[in-house]
């Protein structure tokens, strides 16, 4: 982990900077996912619970 790859950039460091990479990268899918499939779900989900009254 501690083999510097350059300057003061080491493999633990690179490993660490390339998950956060990562995890952005699953975010935006997740949130992109959720705008397209699941807000659409949930309206209708909504509107219905609504036409009965329960909400």
């Amino acid at each position: 982990m501690s083999l510097r790859l350059a300057g003061p950039l080491n493999v633990g460091l690179a490993l660490s900077l390339l998950q956060c990479v990562t995890a952005a990268c699953a975010i935006g899918w997740y949130a992109r996912h959720a705008r397209r499939v699941l807000d659409p779900e949930a309206a209708q989900v909504r509107a219905l619970l609504r036409e009965e009254g329960e909400v």
